[in-house]
């Protein structure tokens, strides 16, 4: 499987020749949304972990 960083511009691409350009700002939304919970979900886990370490 090809890394993440690769795929997603493929991804959405594909989706924007073969269904238009509504299907892939919608794809793209998805991926972004998907970005941020990614993002917070780690920051998150390492304050919990750094939170217990140090303590």
């Amino acid at each position: 499987m090809p890394p993440a960083h690769v795929t997603h511009p493929i991804y959405l691409v594909s989706r924007s020749i073969t269904q238009g350009r509504r299907a892939a700002l919608v794809s793209l939304t998805g991926v972004g949304t998907a970005l941020v919970v990614y993002v917070i979900a780690t920051a998150a886990g390492l304050t919990t972990v750094f939170a217990l370490v140090s303590a």
